[in-house]
Protein backbone atom coordinates (compact mmCIF):
# COMPACT_ATOMS: atom_id res chain seq x y z
CA UNK A 1 0.00 0.00 0.00
CA UNK A 2 2.64 2.68 1.06
CA UNK A 3 4.50 1.53 -2.52
CA UNK A 4 1.68 3.54 -4.08
CA UNK A 5 2.45 6.66 -2.52
CA UNK A 6 4.27 9.35 -5.35
CA UNK A 7 6.83 11.16 -3.89
CA UNK A 8 5.22 14.44 -5.20
CA UNK A 9 2.04 14.88 -2.88
CA UNK A 10 1.60 17.79 -3.56
CA UNK A 11 -1.86 20.03 -5.06
CA UNK A 12 -1.51 20.63 -8.83
CA UNK A 13 -3.99 22.88 -9.88
CA UNK A 14 -7.59 22.04 -8.89
CA UNK A 15 -7.72 18.91 -8.28
CA UNK A 16 -6.67 17.72 -4.32
CA UNK A 17 -5.35 13.66 -3.73
CA UNK A 18 -5.12 13.34 -0.04
CA UNK A 19 -2.11 10.78 0.06
CA UNK A 20 -0.60 11.44 3.86
CA UNK A 21 1.49 8.11 4.41
CA UNK A 22 1.08 8.52 8.19
CA UNK A 23 -2.82 8.38 7.59
CA UNK A 24 -1.60 5.08 5.30
CA UNK A 25 0.60 3.68 8.12
CA UNK A 26 -2.00 4.48 10.91
CA UNK A 27 -4.90 2.52 8.80
CA UNK A 28 -2.80 -0.40 7.87
CA UNK A 29 -1.91 -0.49 12.00
CA UNK A 30 -5.57 -0.44 13.10
CA UNK A 31 -6.24 -3.14 10.57
CA UNK A 32 -3.61 -5.27 11.90
CA UNK A 33 -4.70 -4.33 15.85
CA UNK A 34 -7.96 -4.59 14.77
CA UNK A 35 -8.15 -7.40 12.32
CA UNK A 36 -10.64 -5.65 10.23
CA UNK A 37 -10.48 -2.74 7.63
CA UNK A 38 -10.29 0.49 8.78
CA UNK A 39 -13.10 1.48 6.93
CA UNK A 40 -14.95 -0.62 9.58
CA UNK A 41 -13.30 0.13 12.73
CA UNK A 42 -14.16 3.59 11.43
CA UNK A 43 -17.64 2.97 10.88
CA UNK A 44 -18.61 1.36 13.91
CA UNK A 45 -16.39 3.32 16.77
CA UNK A 46 -15.44 6.63 15.72
CA UNK A 47 -18.08 7.82 13.32
CA UNK A 48 -20.86 5.61 14.82
CA UNK A 49 -21.35 8.47 17.46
Amino acid sequence: MLELVTADRAPAGEAFDYTDTNYLLLGLVIEQVRGQPVADVLRDGVLSG
